[in-house]
């Protein structure tokens, strides 16, 4: 950690010292520098360039030549982001701000090589970062890189975050409930939710989308048959606060069938509430938050299910517990078990879902629909027996 101090020089001015440990040297070299600003700038990329001198005096000869500094065209960049909402340039801006700006930040755009994202790749890996966040972010700091490359003039001829590999893992291992399994749980559900609970795993739709629903949006097209239209989805907008928005992705507006064995209640649920408050609310009437609710009524429920023995000591029958731990968000996952093992057809899926591309789809439940492989195979078998 280098060191910023001031000092009076004999004639009264001020000078501003910066002092380090050299790593390859051992020493304890300073600079004094007239201008505090100038100190600290220096200062930031000595710390960003491992204490070594020749890397943040490189930096500094450019920052003189005013070449625009990271921090300066990942600015550029988001502003130049097209077919985006509001909310996504400010997470980017956040993403910037809390990942990259700290490390690279200062940098002239030039001067970051390989060596140096190596780096700060492998510092966001031991700090804990999750692998899919971390590709994310490398993901925009490559989109601000490239930004460089093609601006008139070129601001550097490279991109140093191409060629870098990123640790592999699935952030989010999900969680598939049977239907035995489902029904235990449900049981702990507090009564007030259950139907609500049931809507989530019976139509798969997302938390966000869920708790924007108005009678409006649910049609009964027919006896004992219900529809929900997904249009819109509380989310954090791009002022941070939460409200109500455009589903998550341009496919998340869809229509989405109803299970039969909750028509009649859905039905009764809508003539209760206006037609343009939500469906969905607490005992006491307001908006479901997903906190409370995972707290107040998911986790209690979660607990009870698993439990092993009864509050007087007795072993709970494993027929009447469940080992594992589902999210909320797992219900989504589990009713995409459901209709792959029903055969629907992984397309229809992925447009019940409201996923952008089909490819999300494959590559989240392809695991799940072992079945249609061997409906394949047996389709082979008989090709190949007719042909014999």
């Amino acid at each position: 950690m280098a060191t910023l101090q001031k000092r009076t020089r004999s004639d009264g001015s001020h000078g501003y010292r910066v002092r380090w440990y050299d790593p390859d040297t051992d020493d304890k070299p300073s600079l004094t520098f007239d201008d505090r600003d100038e100190a600290k700038r220096f200062k930031t990329l000595l710390e960003a360039s491992g204490h070594r001198l020749s890397k943040a005096n490189e930096a500094m000869i450019k920052i003189k030549a005013k070449e625009p500094s990271v921090a300066e065209v990942a600015e550029r960049h988001i502003k130049g982001m097209t077919g985006v909402s509001a909310r996504t340039r400010a997470d980017a801006r956040r993403d910037v701000r809390n990942h990259i700006a700290p490390d690279l930040g200062a940098f002239p755009i030039s001067v970051p090589d390989q060596e140096r994202i190596r780096a700060w790749v492998n510092d966001r890996q031991d700090a804990g970062m999750a692998p899919k966040t971390l590709r994310n972010i490398h993901g925009l700091l490559s989109a601000i890189f490239t930004t460089a490359m093609n601006t008139t003039p070129p601001l550097r001829d490279d991109n140093p975050c191409r060629g870098i590999r990123l640790p592999e893992g699935d952030d989010e291992e999900m969680v598939f409930l049977d239907n035995r399994e489902f029904a235990v749980l449900l049981e702990h559900v507090a009564k007030p939710y259950r139907l609500f609970v049931r809507f989530l795993v019976g139509t798969g739709v997302r938390w966000g989308e869920a708790v924007a629903i108005t009678p409006a949006d649910i049609t009964f097209p027919k006896p004992g048959k219900a529809r929900v239209r997904i249009n819109k989805a509380w989310k954090r907008l791009a002022d941070n606060s939460m409200g109500i928005g455009a589903p998550k992705t341009k496919r998340g507006r869809r229509t989405v069938p109803i299970p039969t064995s909750m028509v009649a209640e859905i039905k009764e649920l809508c003539l209760a509430r206006p037609s343009d408050q939500p469906l969905f609310t607490t005992r006491s009437g307001s908006r479901l938050h997903h906190g409370n609710f995972s707290n107040r009524v998911w986790k209690p429920a979660i607990e009870a299910a698993t439990a092993v023995r009864d509050k007087d000591g007795h072993e709970i029958p494993r027929e009447k517990r469940i080992e594992k731990q589902p999210r909320i968000h797992d219900l989504r996952h589990t009713y995409a078990s459901w209709m792959l093992a029903q055969g629907i057809d992984i397309t229809k899926l992925s447009r019940l879902l409201g996923h952008e591309s089909i490819t999300t789809t494959v590559d989240r439940y392809g695991h799940v629909d072992d079945q249609q492989y061997d409906d394949v195979a047996d389709a082979v078998d008989v090709a190949l027996n007719v042909a014999m």
